[in-house]
């Protein structure tokens, strides 16, 4: 039986896990024991079904269904043409048996590499409680959670040293594994900032895969030295790398357009990260950066009509009397008329 977190794994994330467990479930035979399939073309047997029906049954939005897709495809896991359908051209997918199975098997050799690696580490820092049977998942619960002594009670005994780490020797002490690790990590990697840098890049990484992260390889520490001293002050690394994370799709579609990339990894990477740091810094920038907060203007106030109150006596026109008029004509035609 093939558990959740090996679609994931296979897949590369949880979006193109989803739908690879969904195409999985469809070429699976029914109860019956007879397939599920009832399109046959070429002597193979094909999914029939619209994007919107498989957005329906995963769960997944339609911008996340032609990501997850495009992934399969590129990594030769399903096979996509374009056949009618009741009449009607439409996208026929078909998993590919071989492909899927060579995945799985490698998956599920990485799992167990993995975890006797974990029983091995276990078995030399914590004598007691674990044994080469221990399931991957308690021994994860151990190294997380569980304290260890020497074989004098209340001490942490140090297999380099003979002493308790941190305390000195023949002091009482206890220190979980966690702890142990992180001290063991510090003297690998140096500098604190490094080692913060390296355990928070494999919790990311972990909650993507849902595996154990073995330790990293010099190359990559190295790759994630220059990340950190490119970033500088400009940035809080492990926030750029949060960023990074949370928002791959577009970062990495942006790198392509903008150098003209062939290809694109299907989840984060630190060296793809390190080559296009600036464009990441600046779009992590952006993100955090205050957004302009519009204001609507104050309307004007209109200015106060003027007021026109009734007219005065003495602006009125002045009215001429009958006599006067008389006056004037005669004045006018005897010609002593003055203005």
């Amino acid at each position: 039986m093939i558990q959740k977190h090996e679609y994931r794994q296979i897949g590369g994330d949880l979006a193109v896990g989803t739908l690879l467990a969904q195409v999985h479930y469809w070429s699976l035979p029914a109860a019956n024991g007879k397939t599920q399939l009832r399109v046959k073309r070429d002597g193979q047997l094909w999914i029939a079904k619209t994007r919107k029906e498989w957005c329906c049954e995963t769960g997944l939005s339609l911008e996340q269904y032609k990501r997850a897709i495009t992934v399969l495809k590129a990594k030769g896991l399903v096979e996509t043409r374009i056949m009618k359908f009741n009449g009607q051209p439409m996208t026929h997918l078909r998993l590919r048996a071989e492909a899927f199975d060579a995945s799985l098997a490698f998956v599920r050799d990485a799992i167990q590499v993995e975890a006797n690696t974990l029983s091995k580490w276990c078995q030399s820092h914590h004598p007691s409680g674990v044994s080469p049977t221990t399931p991957y998942t308690e021994l994860q619960t151990k190294l997380q959670t569980e304290t260890t002594f020497c074989e004098s009670p209340g001490a942490v005994y140090d297999h380099a040293t003979g002493n308790s780490p941190g305390t000195g020797k023949g002091e009482q002490g206890k220190m979980n594994l966690s702890e142990i690790l992180k001290k063991t990590e510090a003297k690998k990697y140096g500098d604190s900032s490094t080692t913060n840098l390296v355990s928070h890049w494999q919790r990311r990484k972990a909650a993507i895969t849902g595996s154990f992260q073995a330790a990293m390889t010099g190359k990559t520490l190295g790759q994630l030295k220059q990340f950190r001293l490119k970033i500088g002050d400009a940035a809080d690394p492990a926030k750029v790398i949060d960023y990074a994370f949370d928002n791959w799709w577009e970062f990495s579609k942006k790198a392509e357009a903008q150098c003209d990339l062939k290809g694109i990894p299907t989840q984060p990477q630190i060296g793809f990260m390190l080559q296009h740091v600036t464009l990441l810094v600046n779009m992590f920038l952006q993100s955090i950066a205050p957004k302009p907060v519009f204001t609507q203007p104050a309307p004007k106030t209109p200015a106060p009509a003027p007021q026109v109150g009734p007219a005065k006596p003495e602006d009125a026109p002045y009215k001429l009397s009958w006599e006067e008029m008389q006056k004037g004509i005669a004045a006018i035609q005897a010609g002593t008329f003055s203005a």
